[in-house]
């Protein structure tokens, strides 16, 4: 499908990432006591020069902290006073947020110390609630209840993990000597000194980009590297672009561990035979209800959905640079505009805005509320 507005995407990220280089410096810290006999060297822990106790970091290609949001997400529907700061990089510039939960409502406090707006200050609002919306391509957090927002929203954090941002493929080679090797770029896997083709499923891509992203590997900067060794050694190097991690089994550090699960995962992947015609899987919000088709919006989140919901009423969808597609053979009469579906498509997507396609299975699944 054309998917016009990752141009948008892209150059908002350029912004974000020039806002970080003129504005702010970040450091990386250096993890040296690692359990002999490993040497590792990794980032784990970004920071910002004079901020103290950032919990979370939200960065253009990563997350470091998710299981603290997490349980401050989980602390707040289970009424359990609690607090977490965060540090979040936007299209405006770059955010410490201080979010403290009393048990009955959430104040959010947002100092903006890097804008490219000129509006660089500290916020405070009060809130009610937080909820979470899990895509197939990404999390967000939002902050519900707050007064003077649209539909009195407002977001919080988002991990994005979607293939197409990432223009996401790799090379992994492993075993003793690294004789053996699985390459998206060329769509092959060698092992034993035999090649053959490779399919691989967008989603394993998917997943681990995924997996990546939540370990923060491609924020990663600084020396990795491995000197341990041991009887039937297993070697790992794993390469993305100018990015490359190079790692043995007997390595014990928190990332070489997560890198030998993500590498496990392709590996076994790799070898298992997969259709070249796997069914492609979307979900959306729905925009329109025709008689026997209805139109999403692909991979909206609930907030997106409401932001353009009175002007997909009033207008056109080329207004939007979302992605929309219409899902045609359907017996609409139990769905209606706002519901958020799962459908299993049959067959190719014909392009256009909306782009067009048959439906083989569509049902509905759980949405957040706006409060």
């Amino acid at each position: 499908m054309k998917r016009g507005r990752y141009f948008f995407v892209f150059l908002m990220l350029a912004v974000i990432l020039t806002a970080c280089n003129t504005k702010m410096t970040i450091i990386n810290t250096f993890d040296t006591e690692i359990q002999p006999p490993t040497t590792y060297k990794h980032s784990p822990k970004p920071y910002v020069k004079g901020i103290e106790d950032i919990e979370v970091y939200s960065l253009p290609f990563g997350i470091d902290g998710y299981d603290e949001m997490e349980t401050f997400y989980e602390d707040t529907n289970n009424e359990v006073p609690s607090k977490i700061r965060l540090l979040t990089f936007n299209v405006f510039g770059t955010d410490v947020v201080d979010l403290n939960y009393n048990g009955e409502d959430i104040e959010i406090v947002i100092d903006n110390i890097a804008s490219d707006i000129g509006a660089e200050g500290i916020t405070t609002i009060t809130c009610e609630n937080i909820i979470k919306e899990t895509n197939k391509t990404r999390i967000n957090f939002f902050a519900t209840g707050c007064p003077d927002y649209p539909n009195g929203t407002t977001d919080l954090l988002e991990i994005n993990f979607d293939l197409k941002r990432y223009q996401f493929d790799f090379q992994l080679m492993y075993g003793e000597k690294l004789v053996n090797e699985i390459n998206t770029w060329t769509n092959t896997i060698t092992e034993n000194n035999e090649i053959q083709a490779l399919t691989l499923p967008t989603e394993v891509k998917q997943e681990v980009l995924k997996r990546l992203i939540f370990q923060n590997l491609l924020e990663a900067e600084g020396e990795f590297y491995t000197t341990c060794s041991a009887d039937n050694i297993n070697s790992y190097k794993f390469i993305m672009g100018e990015r490359e991690f190079y790692w043995n089994n007997c390595d014990h550090s928190r990332a070489a561990i997560e890198l030998t699960n993500i590498a496990e995962y392709i590996i076994q992947q790799a070898k298992q035979k997969h259709d070249n015609h796997s069914e492609l899987i979307v979900q959306g919000y729905i925009i329109q209800v025709n008689e026997d088709s209805l139109v999403i919006g692909e991979n909206l989140n609930i907030l997106e959905y409401k932001q353009i919901q009175q002007g997909i009423q009033d207008g056109t969808l080329d207004a939007y640079l979302y992605d929309f597609l219409e899902l045609q053979d359907i017996n609409t009469k139990k769905f209606k505009a706002g519901d958020k579906i799962q459908a299993t498509i049959g067959g190719e997507i014909t392009e256009g805005k909306p782009s067009i396609a048959k439906v083989k299975k569509i049902e509905l699944i759980e949405k957040p509320i706006l409060e």
